[in-house]
Protein backbone atom coordinates (compact mmCIF):
# COMPACT_ATOMS: atom_id res chain seq x y z
CA UNK A 1 0.00 0.00 0.00
CA UNK A 2 2.84 2.39 0.84
CA UNK A 3 4.38 2.01 -2.61
CA UNK A 4 1.01 2.55 -4.30
CA UNK A 5 0.52 5.81 -2.38
CA UNK A 6 4.03 6.88 -3.29
CA UNK A 7 3.56 6.14 -7.00
CA UNK A 8 0.06 7.67 -7.22
CA UNK A 9 1.19 10.76 -5.30
CA UNK A 10 4.24 11.25 -7.51
CA UNK A 11 2.25 10.74 -10.71
CA UNK A 12 -0.36 13.29 -9.59
CA UNK A 13 2.32 15.79 -8.55
CA UNK A 14 4.39 15.45 -11.72
CA UNK A 15 1.34 15.36 -14.02
CA UNK A 16 -0.08 18.58 -12.57
CA UNK A 17 3.33 20.24 -12.92
CA UNK A 18 3.57 19.06 -16.53
CA UNK A 19 0.13 20.55 -17.24
CA UNK A 20 1.24 23.75 -15.52
CA UNK A 21 4.37 24.04 -17.66
CA UNK A 22 2.58 23.26 -20.92
CA UNK A 23 -0.61 25.26 -20.33
CA UNK A 24 0.15 28.04 -17.81
CA UNK A 25 3.69 29.15 -18.64
CA UNK A 26 3.34 32.60 -20.18
CA UNK A 27 -0.27 32.99 -19.00
CA UNK A 28 -0.94 35.61 -16.33
CA UNK A 29 -3.49 33.88 -14.13
CA UNK A 30 -6.37 31.43 -14.43
CA UNK A 31 -9.09 32.31 -11.92
CA UNK A 32 -11.19 29.34 -10.82
CA UNK A 33 -12.90 30.95 -7.79
CA UNK A 34 -12.04 34.64 -7.35
CA UNK A 35 -9.79 35.23 -4.31
CA UNK A 36 -10.05 31.54 -3.34
CA UNK A 37 -8.48 29.41 -6.08
CA UNK A 38 -6.28 30.60 -8.91
CA UNK A 39 -3.69 28.85 -11.04
CA UNK A 40 -0.50 30.60 -12.04
CA UNK A 41 2.96 29.51 -13.18
CA UNK A 42 5.80 30.14 -10.73
CA UNK A 43 9.42 28.95 -10.87
CA UNK A 44 10.48 28.55 -7.24
CA UNK A 45 14.27 28.35 -6.92
CA UNK A 46 14.10 28.24 -3.13
CA UNK A 47 12.18 26.24 -0.55
CA UNK A 48 9.32 26.95 1.83
CA UNK A 49 7.41 29.33 -0.42
CA UNK A 50 10.46 30.80 -2.12
CA UNK A 51 12.83 31.37 0.78
CA UNK A 52 16.53 30.40 0.69
CA UNK A 53 17.08 30.80 -3.05
CA UNK A 54 20.32 29.62 -4.63
CA UNK A 55 20.99 26.41 -2.71
CA UNK A 56 19.76 23.94 -5.36
CA UNK A 57 22.27 21.15 -4.70
CA UNK A 58 21.89 21.39 -0.94
CA UNK A 59 18.10 21.07 -1.28
CA UNK A 60 18.49 18.09 -3.62
CA UNK A 61 20.71 16.33 -1.08
CA UNK A 62 18.40 17.18 1.83
CA UNK A 63 15.35 15.99 -0.14
CA UNK A 64 16.98 12.69 -1.08
CA UNK A 65 18.20 12.07 2.47
CA UNK A 66 14.71 12.85 3.79
CA UNK A 67 13.07 10.60 1.19
CA UNK A 68 15.27 7.57 1.83
CA UNK A 69 15.42 8.24 5.58
CA UNK A 70 11.62 8.28 5.85
CA UNK A 71 11.26 5.09 3.81
CA UNK A 72 13.89 3.40 6.00
CA UNK A 73 12.10 4.61 9.13
CA UNK A 74 8.78 3.19 7.89
CA UNK A 75 10.42 -0.12 6.98
CA UNK A 76 12.23 -0.51 10.32
CA UNK A 77 9.19 0.55 12.37
CA UNK A 78 6.29 -0.92 10.38
CA UNK A 79 5.21 -2.98 13.40
CA UNK A 80 5.53 -0.04 15.81
CA UNK A 81 3.72 2.72 13.90
CA UNK A 82 0.11 2.67 12.74
CA UNK A 83 -0.98 2.39 9.11
CA UNK A 84 -2.15 6.00 9.30
CA UNK A 85 1.32 7.11 10.40
CA UNK A 86 2.90 5.03 7.64
CA UNK A 87 0.66 6.74 5.08
CA UNK A 88 1.44 10.20 6.46
CA UNK A 89 5.19 9.56 6.45
CA UNK A 90 4.86 8.25 2.89
CA UNK A 91 3.12 11.46 1.83
CA UNK A 92 5.95 13.52 3.29
CA UNK A 93 8.50 11.37 1.43
CA UNK A 94 6.43 11.71 -1.74
CA UNK A 95 6.37 15.49 -1.44
CA UNK A 96 10.10 15.65 -0.84
CA UNK A 97 10.80 13.48 -3.88
CA UNK A 98 8.31 15.35 -6.09
CA UNK A 99 9.97 18.70 -5.48
CA UNK A 100 13.42 17.10 -5.72
CA UNK A 101 12.58 15.77 -9.18
CA UNK A 102 11.72 19.33 -10.24
CA UNK A 103 15.02 20.68 -8.89
CA UNK A 104 16.96 18.04 -10.80
CA UNK A 105 14.96 18.42 -14.06
CA UNK A 106 14.41 22.19 -14.16
CA UNK A 107 16.67 23.75 -11.46
CA UNK A 108 13.49 25.07 -9.81
CA UNK A 109 10.24 23.76 -8.34
CA UNK A 110 7.06 24.29 -10.34
CA UNK A 111 4.38 25.96 -8.20
CA UNK A 112 0.92 26.82 -9.50
CA UNK A 113 -1.84 26.80 -6.85
CA UNK A 114 -2.66 30.23 -5.44
CA UNK A 115 -5.22 31.40 -2.91
CA UNK A 116 -5.95 34.71 -1.24
CA UNK A 117 -8.29 33.15 1.34
CA UNK A 118 -11.19 35.33 0.26
CA UNK A 119 -8.99 38.40 0.10
CA UNK A 120 -7.87 38.05 3.73
CA UNK A 121 -4.36 36.72 3.12
CA UNK A 122 -2.36 36.33 -0.08
CA UNK A 123 -0.85 32.87 0.47
CA UNK A 124 2.36 31.96 -1.41
CA UNK A 125 1.93 29.83 -4.56
CA UNK A 126 2.36 26.08 -3.94
CA UNK A 127 1.93 22.63 -5.53
CA UNK A 128 0.71 19.13 -4.69
CA UNK A 129 4.05 18.06 -3.19
CA UNK A 130 3.80 21.00 -0.78
CA UNK A 131 0.26 19.95 0.12
CA UNK A 132 1.41 16.39 0.85
CA UNK A 133 4.18 17.64 3.16
CA UNK A 134 2.18 20.30 5.03
CA UNK A 135 -1.03 18.31 5.51
CA UNK A 136 0.83 15.12 6.49
CA UNK A 137 3.01 17.00 9.02
CA UNK A 138 -0.05 18.64 10.54
CA UNK A 139 -1.88 15.32 10.77
CA UNK A 140 1.18 13.60 12.29
CA UNK A 141 1.13 16.22 15.04
CA UNK A 142 -2.59 15.58 15.61
CA UNK A 143 -1.98 11.82 15.66
CA UNK A 144 0.89 12.23 18.14
CA UNK A 145 -1.37 14.13 20.55
CA UNK A 146 -4.19 11.62 20.28
CA UNK A 147 -2.06 8.43 20.28
CA UNK A 148 -2.35 6.25 23.34
CA UNK A 149 0.96 5.03 24.72
CA UNK A 150 1.31 1.30 25.41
Amino acid sequence: MIYAILVIGLVLDQFTKYITITKLKGVDLVVIIKDWLEFTYVENTGVAFGSFRGYKFLFIIISLVAFFGILLYIYKNKDKISKVEQILYTLIACGALGNCIDRIRYSFVVDFIHTKFGGLYDFPVFNFADIYICVACFLLIVVSFTKKEN
